[in-house]
């Protein structure tokens, strides 16, 4: 994905090549007042959702940055869908890459939910029994 320098080469980086949207995100959580609600996890996505089950967290609202390569974004799928709760809604964007929409709806198919997809963003909400 990152040889494709083309998607991402307009971000701003900082010296050390991280993004400075994740800045920005902070920042926005801080003058929201959402520092209580919102818990940015700065870490790759398997990492973080194995951090999540550890401490317990149940999230309602996850929003995955998946690794766009077909067959690590449905392993990301699974992690993040057992954590969720029942009722909660998971999403995620580049539903452009056919990795991530292959993916999604593999997912999809695996475990019989529906997704809805608008524009660039894809979206499935857990069932309350589950």
């Amino acid at each position: 994905m990152w040889v494709n320098k083309v998607v991402w080469k307009h971000l701003a980086v900082t010296e050390d090549g991280r993004p400075t949207v994740y800045y920005q995100f902070l920042a926005n959580i801080i003058e929201q007042n959402l520092t209580q609600t919102v818990l940015p996890v700065s870490m790759s996505s398997i990492i973080g959702a194995r951090f999540l089950r550890t401490y317990q967290f149940r999230p309602q609202l996850i929003y995955l940055d998946s690794a766009h390569e077909q067959g690590e974004t449905l392993i990301e799928l699974a992690l993040y869908w057992n954590i969720l709760q029942p009722g909660g809604v998971l999403f995620g964007d580049d539903w452009g890459w056919l990795s991530v929409r292959c993916d999604v709806k593999k997912f999809m198919y695996m475990r019989n939910i529906t997704t809805e997809h608008f524009g660039n963003t894809w979206l499935m909400k857990k069932s309350i029994n589950k």
